[in-house]
């Protein structure tokens, strides 16, 4: 059986969550702080749980495949994953596990990087690149795209306004009035 004491140091001095898991039964064996820290379980709760209890429930058979394959480099490729913390947040993490010594003990040691404030930026980024700062509709070329690919159908008419004063009324009251007043001349 895995006795954590043996690598008690490493495991427990680690900034990154980890955790060991049985591989046929897919039960957490162990987990170090960090881990109980990111995700609200006590250790008590991740030894009564599966690692499939922290997924999302459609990530789940998949997730039981790819814990159980043999082959590492497939399991193991570059994936953000989505992980539930006991309070029901979710969790974007990249997720890099190991066999344990000896070979055909049956235990997994992952290690799990927190990645959702890069994930969040990134989607933020994203809106940013394809939709209008001042009145958070399409751009032109995110809208030109969108159209050329079919994705808004095939029966269309585009009408193009040009509202002025949105600056002004931006600086006097705020974005929140000028996107409410910008955005009622479209209705």
């Amino acid at each position: 059986m895995f006795d954590p004491s043996n690598f008690q140091h490493f495991l427990e001095a680690s900034p990154l969550p980890m955790w060991v898991y049985e591989i046929p039964t897919l039960r957490f064996v162990w987990a170090n702080a960090a881990a109980i820290d990111l995700y609200g379980y006590s250790l008590a709760d991740f030894q009564q749980m599966t690692i499939l209890d922290i997924r999302p429930a459609e990530d789940r058979p998949e997730v039981a495949q790819l814990a159980r394959n043999e082959d590492r480099i497939e399991a193991n490729r570059s994936r953000v994953w989505q992980h539930l913390a006991k309070n029901g947040s979710g969790l974007d993490v990249r997720v890099t596990t190991v066999d344990l010594l000896p070979p055909g003990c049956g235990l997994r040691l992952a290690l799990v990087e927190d990645v959702s404030s890069f994930t969040s930026m990134t989607r933020a980024l994203e809106h940013m690149a394809k939709h209008d700062a001042a009145t958070g509709l399409l751009n032109p070329g995110t809208l030109a795209h969108l159209l050329d690919a079919g994705l808004l159908g095939s029966h269309y008419e585009i009408a193009s306004l040009r509202l002025q004063g949105l600056t002004e009324v931006s600086e006097l009251f705020g974005s929140s009035v000028a996107l409410t007043e910008g955005r009622q001349g479209f209705v």
